[in-house]
């Protein structure tokens, strides 16, 4: 069986200091020292894949990510992944981010010339993140979409069930060909370290750079000029004295309020 799965590098926001999130007239925080990583959901992905992997031997797995080849994607050859493949974007990394559409169509260009029986996607990329490019993704190439899921098992025969999922809500989904399982928050699952003899049998690989066509759509010609926070409005009221006396001064503020 041939399971892909889609990631996507990440910054590592945890290494900016508290202080450089403070507003910046005009842009973002200076983060050209901040290393990447992958978002909690993709590596859960990442290791669901290589958990199910253990059941079957046999099996075979790749890694997709829009976006450059980087040390990150090639560490995954050290932990079991027989193919990492990168496709980079016409568009700019920050542009990406608020176009999924954008990432689901080279996403589709790809497995449409290298299909794939199973695609995992991890929920969303990172915090702020639409989460709508697996949905896009099969949208695109006409799949059905398991949503949810957060444990993968092998079937118990064979047939055209290639594995089972164990949904958020205790149900648990056959999954045939062609299907993009979106997978949920799992506690405790971590993408697993490379042992030193694993990284050194894997330093000669290298990713892979295809090239994945996406024409732009009708509606691609909006383009996003500038972002902007509303200002804040709240005002903060502290109720003294009794229960009583609180409630009553709650309810009168309320009035105020509406009327």
């Amino acid at each position: 069986m041939d399971i892909a799965v889609c990631v996507k590098t990440v910054p590592d926001y945890d290494m900016v200091p508290a202080k450089e999130w403070q507003a910046v007239e005009g842009g973002h925080p200076d983060i050209s020292y901040v290393r990447d990583c992958f978002g909690c959901f993709d590596e859960t992905a990442l290791e669901l894949a290589l958990r199910l992997k253990e059941q079957d031997p046999g099996m075979e797995l790749r890694a997709v990510s829009v976006g450059e080849a980087t040390g990150l994607l090639k560490g995954l050859y050290a932990v079991g992944y027989s193919q990492v493949t990168a496709l980079p974007p016409a568009e700019a990394r920050t542009e990406l981010d608020f176009r999924p559409e954008r990432t689901a169509g080279y996403l589709a260009a790809y497995f449409r010339q290298h299909p794939a029986e199973l695609i995992l996607c991890g929920r969303q990329t990172g915090p702020g993140d639409s989460g709508m490019v697996p949905y896009l993704l099969a949208q695109e190439l006409e799949a059905p979409c398991v949503p949810g899921v957060v444990a993968l098992n092998a079937p118990p025969s064979g047939g055209e069930v290639l594995a089972q999922a164990m949904c958020m809500d205790g149900t648990v989904r056959e999954l045939r060909r062609g299907t993009v399982v979106i997978l949920d928050n799992v506690p405790d699952c971590f993408l697993r370290l490379p042992t030193l003899k694993e990284k050194l049998a894997a330093r000669t690989r290298e990713v892979l750079v295809e090239t994945a066509e996406c024409p732009q759509k009708e509606l691609d010609g909006v383009t996003l000029e500038r972002l902007e926070a509303p200002p804040r409005r709240e005002k903060c009221r502290f109720l003294e004295g009794t229960v009583e006396e609180q409630a009553a001064g709650l309810l009168a503020w309320l009035r105020e309020s509406d009327g």
